[in-house]
């Protein structure tokens, strides 16, 4: 199984996700988003999110 993630190549957080799948052995998609450009703002970086619903 692959997980899709999104994020900026310098974020700390982004690095500890892959340090964790790494040692787990889970496959990741990563998805570059330029946070300082606000990519991550923008409607169509919005709609390829999956949404959860109570």
């Amino acid at each position: 199984m692959t997980i899709k993630i999104y994020g900026d190549a310098g974020s700390g957080s982004l690095r500890r996700v892959n340090a964790a799948a790494k040692i787990m052995g889970i496959e990741l998609e990563r998805v570059t988003v330029d946070l300082f450009k606000g990519e991550s703002r923008t409607d169509t970086f919005r709609s390829r999110l999956t949404t959860l619903t109570a």
